[in-house]
């Protein structure tokens, strides 16, 4: 009953005409609830799909500063110039993008051993990966990306000898749970509220992962 209802909230809050008036009330107070969804790489099917039907080329490709700068420049990526930055720097994170006729159409942030979350982490094994952030152009939206770019990352960890890939999405964000179920996604019994109030950020985890979170 009350994910029904949060999830109705958060999903009303995105449609109203008043956007500006619910960001306000999301900044300051909001209540959100996150699944865990994950991937296990020994069972699934993963394509090495490297070309559009159109005979386009698609690349993928690590992130570099200088990527993230042009990210910024163009202005059409929804990022923070250091928040986006922190990952490429990150000895515990990557920032993977694809591209089509060098233009980024969607990128993605991965991280082994652990994954913040909002002022804690969530613990990985050795054999563990999580996609923390996963974003396609508005104008590439519809295209696939969003599923292509999960599978691609899981295509990687498969090669790297992963066993596992995890995910965590609201439950009012249906386009990428749509995404990740498209590539393949399970959903676990894991979940957590984020409750926002005044800039702070508070996680609530149950579920069969609740012990793998913790605060540095």
């Amino acid at each position: 009953m009350i994910e029904t209802i949060v999830t109705w909230l958060n999903r009303l809050s995105s449609r109203s005409q008043f956007r500006r008036f619910w960001g306000i009330v999301t900044e300051i107070f909001w209540i959100d609830k996150i699944r865990i969804y994950d991937f296990d790489l020994m069972s699934l099917d993963i394509s090495g799909e490297v070309s559009e039907s159109d005979g386009s080329s698609v690349c993928w490709k690590m992130a570099t500063e200088k990527d993230v700068d042009k990210m910024i420049l163009l202005g059409c990526y929804d990022v923070g110039e250091e928040f986006i930055k922190s990952f490429v720097r990150s000895d515990n994170e990557y920032l993977l993008l694809g591209l089509k006729d060098n233009v980024i159409q969607t990128y993605a942030v991965c991280a082994v051993r652990q994954k913040r979350m909002n002022g804690l982490f969530f613990r990985l094994t050795d054999e563990e990966t999580f996609i923390s952030i996963c974003f396609t152009r508005s104008d590439c939206r519809g295209q696939g990306w969003g599923p292509k770019c999960i599978r691609e990352i899981c295509r990687r960890c498969r090669e790297a000898n992963l066993k596992r890939v995890f995910i965590d999405i609201s439950t009012s964000n249906t386009s990428s749970i749509r995404s990740a179920e498209k590539a393949g996604a399970k959903q676990t019994n894991s979940w957590y509220y984020r409750i926002r109030i005044w800039k702070r950020d508070h996680l609530f985890p149950f579920g069969q992962y609740r012990n793998r979170f913790f605060k540095k």
